[in-house]
């Protein structure tokens, strides 16, 4: 069935179940690293969420798997809940690095550039437009999974990719509270998350995961607050981003 709503006890965090490898990073080295295998409760792919208090740490999870590789200079550039792998001990673990970028050198570059590449639903406004992408492109990326993730629909969406791109760089989803039992705080943090110009999203996922975790007890900085709101009056919640006729 659909995805629920996490206000509703019945989110859902995608997760591939597959041999896929994870990598690491230890000086200079890139470890490879096997998943072990998921716990009884993993079925048909999906991980069930119960509370909103369940999908939040799964969400910091995936901001702290996220932050390790921007810590150490990779961009991952198709985040997605397909790329992220639970372990029996039910860590999350960023995974799929095959898009990647070093930011510190070329050398290391796995895709080209001038071209898009990712996943329509998850990639940023800069990613669709075919512009350089840095570790703020994966952040929109991780905001749209917790988006998700805490309402049960994803914040954009279309018939065609042309259509799911139009979204990602003009328009702006329902309010999330619209969708569920949220917090305001967790709605302006999700306008931060998912703002359209990288320089309007946090600067690091560490960033995002500590006003997350404050935006769920209703809490939240002054300063992100007013940050948000600035945000949101260039481009409120709902925008369609279609001009004016």
């Amino acid at each position: 069935g659909a995805p629920g709503r996490a206000g509703s006890g019945d989110a859902l965090i995608e997760i591939a179940i597959r041999p896929h490898p994870v990598y690491r990073r230890e000086g200079d080295n890139l470890i490879m690293d096997l998943p072990v295998s998921v716990p009884d409760a993993v079925l048909g792919g999906k991980v069930r969420v119960p509370t909103l208090g369940s999908a939040v740490e799964l969400s910091i999870q995936a901001a702290e798997g996220l932050g390790a590789a921007h810590r150490a200079g990779i961009v991952h550039r198709d985040v997605k809940p397909a790329n992220f792998l639970l372990t029996g001990d039910g860590k999350l673990k960023v995974a799929d690095l095959g898009m990647a970028k070093h930011q510190a050198s070329s050398a290391v570059e796995l895709t080209q550039t001038g071209v898009i590449m990712g996943t329509p639903a998850y990639m940023a406004p800069e990613q669709a437009r075919a512009l350089p992408a840095g570790k703020r492109a994966d952040i929109f990326a991780l905001g749209v999974i917790v988006y998700r993730a805490l309402t049960g629909a994803p914040p954009f969406s279309g018939d065609t990719n042309v259509e799911i791109l139009f979204r990602v760089s003009h328009a702006m989803p329902v309010r999330p509270s619209d969708l569920a039992k949220l917090p305001e705080a967790v709605d302006e943090v999700l306008a931060i998350a998912l703002a359209k110009d990288p320089n309007d999203r946090f600067e690091t996922a560490a960033k995002l995961s500590a006003a997350l975790d404050a935006a769920t007890r209703g809490r939240i900085d002054p300063a992100l607050s007013a940050h948000a709101r600035g945000v949101l009056a260039a481009l409120p919640w709902g925008a369609s981003g279609a001009p004016a006729r």
